[in-house]
């Protein structure tokens, strides 16, 4: 029964063909003025940040859930190329360019303020480190910073 097991797996294992590694943010609201200024007076500003660690140009492409409409929306342009040690960060559902800078040319939700993004890469576990911050009135702000994770490409 060991060995069927095992034989089963790899079989499923070769089926699957590429892997990807992903990196989840679980939840954003992003509804914060673009105004320029880092952290807002009202409501919240949520900003996504990758590092690509490896020394290798890595491909990206990023995915996104709206929470309150219960959809996808990510666009239909939403790759983009790190190069060895490159980062960026940006807002997920707004274009801010006085804060994001280079982030503001990022792929954005099609709608929506809050949700939870996806980012993918085929490479390795460690090829890439992401965070994000989430700022609220008076400077309230939450962070987290997130590992990859192995994932089957669909």
């Amino acid at each position: 029964m060991k060995k069927l097991s095992v034989v089963a797996m790899a079989a499923m294992l070769c089926a699957g063909g590429a892997f990807a590694v992903s990196i989840t943010v679980p939840f954003f609201s992003d509804d914060g003025a673009a105004d320029g200024v880092f952290a807002p007076e009202n409501n919240f500003k949520t900003y996504i940040g990758l590092l690509n660690v490896s020394e290798e140009t890595r491909e990206f492409a990023v995915t996104y859930f709206d929470v309150n409409a219960g959809q996808d929306v990510t666009p239909a342009e939403n790759t983009f190329s790190l190069g060895p040690q490159e980062s960026i960060g940006w807002r997920p559902s707004t274009v801010d360019a006085a804060v994001e800078g280079a982030g503001a040319d990022m792929p954005k939700m099609t709608s929506g303020i809050a949700g939870s993004a996806t980012i993918y890469w085929d490479g390795n576990v460690g090829d890439a480190v992401g965070r994000i911050i989430q700022i609220g009135p008076g400077g309230a702000s939450a962070y987290g910073v997130n590992v990859g994770s192995a994932r089957a490409a669909e």
